[in-house]
Parts: structure tokens; C-alpha cells; sequence
């Protein structure tokens, strides 16, 4: 559901980068592209341009289902017991646990 999601706000983002170039062109025409508006609407769509990438990743991206399931199979998981010996250095002073 949620991936489906991605790839329609993919599309979304895409779509709003194309009209953010559109306007772009538009007031460079009227305003000049030295103007703070411009520079607005150039930002604006790379903003959703990358936007729209990294949703459409997501929406590609093989996620398997978490769904648990009474025909699952059980998974045991087994611990093993060791020592460790932990050293530490601070400051050039060695203390041993």
C-alpha cells in the first residue's frame, strides 16, 4: 500500500517539477532570471525533480511482507554464551574490565 503510495507521489512530484519549469520560463521572460522568484521556481524544481527520484526507489524497491502468519514457520534462536574481554583507552591511560 505504502509503495503504491510512493509511486503516485513520484508522479506527483514530477508533474509539479514540470510546471515549476513551465512558470520558470515564464518569469524569466517578464522578471528576469536575477530575480529572487526565479531563483525560486529554479530551486522548486529540483527539489521535486530529486523528490520524485527517491519515491520512485522506493516505489521499485522489493520489500517483502512482515505479515505474520499462524502457517509460518517458527524460527528458534539459539545463544551461545562467551566471555569477552573488554580494554579501554582513554586519554592514554589503559583500563582493563
Amino acid at each position: 500500500m505504502l509503495q503504491k503510495l510512493s509511486g503516485i507521489t513520484a508522479k506527483i512530484c514530477f508533474l509539479l517539477a514540470v510546471l515549476c519549469v513551465i512558470t520558470l520560463y515564464y518569469k524569466v521572460q517578464e522578471i528576469g532570471m536575477e530575480h529572487p522568484v526565479s531563483a525560486s521556481f529554479l530551486a522548486s524544481a529540483f527539489f521535486f525533480v530529486f523528490i520524485g527520484i527517491v519515491f520512485t526507489v522506493i516505489n521499485n524497491a522489493d520489500i517483502p511482507s512482515f505479515d505474520v502468519t499462524e502457517t509460518s514457520i517458527p524460527v528458534t534462536i539459539q545463544c551461545a554464551e562467551f566471555s569477552m574481554r573488554r580494554s579501554h583507552t582513554i586519554v592514554g591511560i589503559k583500563s582493563q574490565n
